[in-house]
């Protein structure tokens, strides 16, 4: 459990090097996180915490799912504030997303 916990940390302390070092994250990022096998919950506390642009249009959803990203982290990243909206709390209600 005390071991779980510090992976945890640790990949998310490691979030931004997986990401390439960037700030925002973008749907390439995302991919790239759960191809690196960094934990969903990890990668949905980062979208929920931190500054994204995503494209959430069909295609773009289509090929999130083709490249095996989980179905909770597609809703995280739809739910996710356009970028300029500040912080933002867990996953709730029905999904808006953006255009």
């Amino acid at each position: 459990m005390i071991r779980r916990a510090g992976v945890a940390l640790l990949a998310w302390a490691l979030l931004p090097l997986a990401a390439g070092a960037q700030d925002t994250l973008t749907n390439q990022s995302v991919v790239a996180l759960v191809k690196a096998g960094v934990a969903e919950s990890v990668i949905i506390a980062r979208i929920q915490s931190g500054a994204a642009t995503f494209d959430t249009d069909a295609d773009a959803l289509s090929a999130l799912r083709a490249a095996g990203v989980p179905e909770r982290i597609i809703q995280a990243m739809v739910v996710a504030p356009p970028p300029g909206v500040a912080g933002h709390g867990p996953l709730s209600g029905t999904p808006t997303p953006r255009r």
